[in-house]
């Protein structure tokens, strides 16, 4: 959620291992290949994405972790 825009785009991160990507560096991928109000505000790294049995992203629990803002 947003106060301005309603919904703005979420980008979560889960490293590689060993791996020191910065979320600047990542934001700066998305310049020039999608429109500016596509990219990004915020990126938060994680540690593992939620998974059910069959190996699919849980989007419903990602929203109520992450819709508080």
């Amino acid at each position: 959620p947003d106060p301005k825009w309603d919904e703005r785009p979420l980008l979560l991160v889960k490293r590689a291992e060993g791996s020191e990507a910065e979320a600047e560096k990542i934001l700066q991928a998305f310049v020039g290949k999608v429109a500016k109000w596509q990219i990004p505000e915020k990126v938060v790294f994680v540690d593992e994405v939620p998974r059910n049995a069959t190996g699919k992203i849980i989007k419903t629990e990602l929203r109520a972790t992450y819709a508080k803002g």
